[in-house]
């Protein structure tokens, strides 16, 4: 039984339109600004601006807090999946969690969780990704921040 199956996303690009305002190739580098979109109603805001990894908006004092964190990004989503748990006493029975333990548990244990989703990442990563890059553990040892 297969869980997770390859997407075809559909791009399209064509070479006729020209970017009046493209940059030289000599000074051509990233942009530090992004654009992504959920399937969300337009109430639950299916769209986030962000500036280098932060919320667009976000006042300096508050760019190092979870108030900057993309509603993409791990920490939000590790913080939507504890609320899950919090709540869904059928799930913390299949995992086998109590509910104490909730406070105590990290990104990178909730990520080991879901076994499936582990064994065809891994998967993927021998068929199709063999130099993708491996980051540090520590970096997923994060836990809420109260």
């Amino acid at each position: 039984m297969h869980f997770y199956k390859p997407q075809r996303p559909l791009i399209r690009v064509s070479p006729k339109f020209k970017f009046d305002y493209a940059q030289q190739p000599r000074t051509q580098q990233p942009s530090p600004n992004g654009l992504s979109w959920s399937h969300l109603p337009d109430r639950l805001r299916p769209y986030e601006i962000s500036v280098n990894g932060k919320r667009q908006g976000v006042t300096k004092k508050k760019l190092d807090t979870p108030v900057a964190a993309l509603a993409i990004s791990k920490y939000k989503l590790f913080l939507c999946f504890l609320e899950l748990l919090r709540s869904q006493k059928e799930i913390r029975k299949t995992l086998d969690i109590l509910t104490e333990d909730l406070p105590n548990l990290s990104y990178g244990t909730c990520k080991q969780l879901a076994t499936r989703y582990q064994e065809a990442w891994q998967q993927l990563k021998s068929e199709y990704f063999e130099q993708w890059t491996r980051k540090p553990d520590k970096l997923l040892e994060f836990k809420r921040i109260a």
